[in-house]
Order: structure tokens, then C-alpha cells, then sequence
């Protein structure tokens, strides 16, 4: 602590920001992680219980009639599942009835079950469950499952946590070396200021104002101090001057005294002595008086400095605020001071070249000028270390849907959708292709269209495997309207589930990856439109959907519209 207060006061202001900044996103970060942790943990548990309960239902006719090969074939389905590492089946006596282990996995299966729990170790999770028939137990399903999802998560999370650090570290470094100029600089001249009084003994030096905040006050007060010693030391010196004409005038009349009076010497040495007493005295009365001011003037300067010194440093996003308001004022006190360099240059030669060296080690123009902006960047600083609290805890929320716009681009909502998910179709190595024709503007919602095409978008993307392609194509339609069509060379849709795309919570995902409710949601979105999407699809070479969309959607009714 005693080190930070050693620290010169600009090295102060950037420690401050510095360490706020590192320990709130130190919190949200660690509050995020944790929260992730426990939701996709209880996702996990969750998914497990569901894929035992499924096997354990498949597996009661291979118990019933003791088919082991059956049961083994039903295990050897979990191969589709790259996070399963073993499985094992028992009979109604707890003795193993058929195994599974994934290939390359080295796992020891318990020789009977360990209780119907979910058990977590060191880099695994495994669920007992038991296989009822008919409300009878006749066995148990054993699964195991490694939690390389959850650690692929975690470093995720923490890699985007690391990125937002390092830029609010950054973001914080930039605006503390604006404040510093407009906070400490100030109080930096200001104790120059008082260096310059104390080893030069000048009491004419003036501090120089740069705003009416409490350091300016500050300022305000030295000055006014420094001026009151000034006059004090001008009137001692009309005094002594005045004193040495008396001591003048008075040793003439005792010489003329002693003219007259050459026999009374002793009478004159008398007086010499009286009068050297005088100016004996008035040379300890001058010393004294010069010592109380400055005493005086040094005790005022560190009371206040102590009392003002942490005000500033305290309020800094108000003392923002405050310099804002007042600039305007500053800037015309300035150019008014401005005016009168004339006037001082002639009067005062010193203490004009004394205001120009100082203008100039400031580079005062520039500051005046982009002093403002520096201002509104310090507020934008501060104001961005806020939003990134605000855009963690909003990272998993829908963005809002806007309303109906007259004359929408569609091509331009197209493309920027596409450039949304650009990142996750290279991560899959699936190549995605615009074709945009010239389409004319039509009346629609902008951000449903938007999420329709991600819709279809994301889901071509995970339809295909490395290799892969989507295409989306527009055209012109013959009513005016817009034809989207959205491809992919995935593995195509079955003909018997064709039908069931459009339901809601229809997937064909696996669990947890999907909530069956995006094609559902785009096509009531281009039904409200007045519009109709259609699938085509030959399974093992993809899929395409085509989007008509009218010039403009119909009227909606009354009682929907006051809805």
C-alpha cells in the first residue's frame, strides 16, 4: 500500500482503472464458467439417463429370450455416439450379459452394477438403470461416457474470456492515457508551480488554471495566497525603503548636530547606537514577517493538497462528466487570456515567455482542440467495459425481431446472415456459396426473413459432412416477389419423414443438439408472409428449400393486428 502511495499520481490513475476493470470481468467470467459447468453437466446426466432408458427398453426381448448376440448388436449401436465408451448389459442376477467398448478405448466394466445412480470420475460419467418388463426387473443397463464436450466447452469459454480481457485491458490502457493529461496534469503544474516558488523565492509565479474543478480551486487558492505574499513583500520593501530614508535623514541631522554640538560626542555616539538598534531591529522584524509567510504559505499549499488530492481519483467517470460541461467555458476564458498576450508581452516580457514556454510544453492548441474528443472517447471507454458485462449475460439471448419495413433488401439480410455463420461452416469444413441475383425491394420483416435463412442455413451445414457445400441462390419471382433457394450435398431427408419436417419438435438430430422447433418457426414465418417453402431432397445427395416470398405480405386481420 505505502508503494501505491509513492507512485506518481499519472501511474496511480492507470493502476485504478487497471485493477476495476480486471476484477469485474474476473467475476463475470468465473460466474459464467461456473454457470456453463453445472448447466451442460445436468445436460449430460440428462442425455445419459435418456440413451440407458432407450437401450434398456430395446434390450428386454434379448433379455427375455437370453439373445445375447441381440443384445450385442442393439449395444453396438452406440458406435454413433463418439462420446459412449462402453456399455454392458445384466441379467436379473446381476451377472453380465453382453458388452460394448469403443474401439481404441480401454475400460474396465464393473462385474455387476453399483446401484441405479450416475456415478462422475476422473474424466468419466456412468449411469445404472434398471430394464423393467411388464413392471418386473429382469436386468440392468450399465453406460459410460467420457466428458471431452464439457472440457472442449470449458476452453472455449475461457478462450473468449481470455479475448475480452485482453481487450478491456487494452481499451483501459488508451483511456488512461487520455484522463491522465486532463487529471494529472493539472496537479502536476500546480506542484511545479510551488517548486519553482520555493527554490527561486518568486513570488510572482502564477500556477496555472486548467478547469474550475476542485484541483482548479486548488489553484485558484495557491495563487490568491501567492499574491497576498507578494503584496506583503512589496510593502515590507516600501517599508525598509522607507525606514532607510528615515535612518538617511536622521543621521544627517545628528552630523549637522554634531557640528553644532562637537563637544557633546558622547551625546552622538548615544544616538549612532540607538539608531543601529533601530535598524537592527528592523532587519529581525523583516526576517521574521518573510519567515511567517512562508511557513504560512507552505502550511496552506500541503493542507490542501491533502484534502484535495483524493476527490479527483474518487470520481472519475463524474469528473468526466463535469470536465464535458465545463470545457466550452474553459475554452472561451482561454481565447479571451489569448487575446491579452499582447498586452502582457508589453508589460511583462517575463511572465509572457513564461506563459508561451508553458503553452508550448502543453502543446495548448491541440489540447483545446481535441480535448473534447478526448473527453467523449474517456466517457466511450468507460461506457464499453459496461457493455461487455452487458453482451456476457446476454450471449445466449435471441436478438429482437423488428417490424414490417416497406422497402426491404433482401440480398443484403441474406449476405449478412451468411457471414453469421461463416465461422461455424469453416469449422465443419462445408463451403458456403452465395448466387444473389437482382431482386427487386419488397415488404416484409427484415429480421424474421433473416432468421429463416439461418435456420436453413445452420441446418444444411450440420446436414453435411467434410467436404460439403450449401448455395444460396435469389431470383426475381414473376409476381414481383423474391425466390430464396437454400442447397446443401448433405445426406438428403428420407421420403417416410418428409411430411413431419414442418411439426413442431420434430428432429432428427440427436438429443440435445436440436429442438425441432426451427422449421416449424420459418414456416409459419413465411406463411405470415403470404408466402410458401418448399422442400426437395434425394436421399445421400442433399436438399433444397425455395422460398416464394409476394411484392408485399397481405392485410392482417383486425383482431391480430390490435393483438
Amino acid at each position: 500500500m505505502q508503494q501505491f502511495a509513492n507512485m506518481p499520481i499519472r501511474r496511480k490513475l492507470t493502476v485504478v482503472l487497471m485493477v476495476t476493470a480486471t476484477a469485474v470481468l474476473a467475476m463475470a467470467g468465473i460466474v459464467l464458467i461456473l454457470a456453463e459447468v453445472y448447466t451442460f453437466r445436468r445436460m449430460m446426466v440428462n442425455d445419459l439417463n435418456g440413451l440407458s432408458d432407450v437401450l434398456g427398453q430395446n434390450s428386454t426381448a434379448a433379455l427375455a429370450f437370453s439373445d445375447e448376440d441381440a443384445a450385442k448388436d442393439i449395444l453396438s449401436s452406440l458406435k454413433t455416439q463418439p462420446n459412449i465408451t462402453a456399455a454392458r448389459v445384466y441379467t436379473k442376477d446381476n451377472t453380465p450379459f453382453a458388452d460394448y467398448i469403443r474401439a481404441g478405448e480401454k475400460v474396465d466394466l464393473p462385474a455387476q452394477p453399483e446401484g441405479y445412480a450416475t456415478i462422475f470420475s476422473a474424466g468419466q460419467m456412468s449411469v445404472f438403470k434398471p430394464i423393467m418388463l411388464n413392471d418386473k426387473h429382469i436386468g440392468t443397463i450399465y453406460v459410460s461416457a467420457n466428458l471431452t464436450k464439457l472440457y472442449i466447452r470449458l476452453k472455449i469459454y475461457c478462450l473468449i474470456l481470455g479475448v475480452i480481457f485482453l481487450s478491456s485491458v487494452a481499451i483501459t490502457i488508451v483511456v488512461s492515457q487520455r484522463l491522465r493529461k486532463m487529471i494529472a496534469d493539472p496537479i502536476v503544474l500546480l506542484s511545479d508551480a510551488a517548486k519553482l516558488v520555493t527554490e527561486k523565492k518568486d513570488y510572482s509565479v502564477r500556477a496555472r488554471k486548467m478547469g474550475d474543478d476542485e484541483v482548479g480551486l486548488l489553484a485558484d487558492t495557491f495563487n490568491q495566497m501567492l499574491a497576498e505574499t507578494e503584496s506583503a513583500q512589496n510593502a515590507l520593501r516600501q517599508y525598509k525603503d522607507h525606514l532607510e530614508a528615515m535612518v538617511i535623514q536622521r543621521t544627517i541631522e545628528l552630523e549637522n548636530a554634531n557640528k553644532e554640538l562637537t563637544h557633546t560626542a558622547h551625546a552622538e555616539r548615544d544616538a549612532r547606537k540607538e539608531t543601529q538598534k533601530a535598524h537592527d531591529a528592523l532587519q529581525q522584524a523583516q526576517s521574521r514577517m518573510i519567515q511567517s509567510e512562508k511557513l504560512a504559505a507552505l502550511g496552506q499549499l500541503v493542507a490542501g493538497v491533502a484534502h484535495e488530492i483524493n476527490n479527483p481519483l474518487a470520481f472519475v467517470t463524474n469528473d468526466v462528466a463535469v470536465l464535458r460541461r465545463d470545457l466550452p467555458a474553459l475554452s472561451d476564458l482561454l481565447e479571451m487570456y489569448k487575446s491579452a498576450d499582447d498586452a502582457i508581452t508589453e508589460k511583462q516580457p517575463e511572465i509572457a515567455a513564461k506563459i508561451k514556454d508553458a503553452s508550448d510544453r502543453i502543446d495548448l492548441p491541440y489540447t483545446i482542440k481535441n480535448v473534447q474528443e478526448l473527453l467523449v472517447r474517456s466517457r466511450d471507454g468507460l461506457q464499453r467495459i459496461q457493455q461487455i458485462v452487458k453482451d456476457l449475460r446476454d450471449f445466449a439471448r435471441q436478438e429482437a425481431i423488428g417490424d414490417i419495413s416497406d422497402a426491404a433488401d433482401v440480398n443484403g439480410g441474406i449476405e449478412s446472415t451468411v457471414n453469421i455463420v461463416r465461422g461455424r461452416a469453416k469449422k465443419q469444413k462445408v463451403e458456403l456459396e452465395l448466387d444473389l441475383g437482382t431482386v427487386p425491394m419488397i415488404s416484409c420483416a427484415p429480421a424474421r426473413i433473416n432468421q429463416v435463412i439461418l435456420n436453413l442455413v445452420v441446418n444444411g451445414i450440420d446436414a453435411c459432412t467434410d467436404g460439403g457445400k450449401v448455395a444460396v441462390k435469389s431470383r426475381p419471382s414473376g409476381d414481383g416477389g423474391v425466390e430464396i433457394q437454400v442447397s446443401d450435398t448433405g445426406h438428403g431427408i428420407d421420403p417416410v419423414i418428409r411430411g413431419k419436417i414442418f411439426d413442431p419438435f420434430f428432429t432428427t438430430k440427436k438429443q440435445g443438439e436440436g429442438t425441432g422447433l426451427g422449421l416449424s418457426i420459418s414456416h409459419g414465418i413465411i406463411a405470415d408472409h403470404g408466402g410458401e417453402i418448399r422442400v426437395d431432397s434425394v436421399p445421400g445427395k442433399g436438399t433444397t428449400f425455395t422460398i416464394r416470398l409476394p411484392h408485399a405480405p397481405p392485410p392482417r386481420p383486425q383482431n391480430e393486428q390490435a393483438a
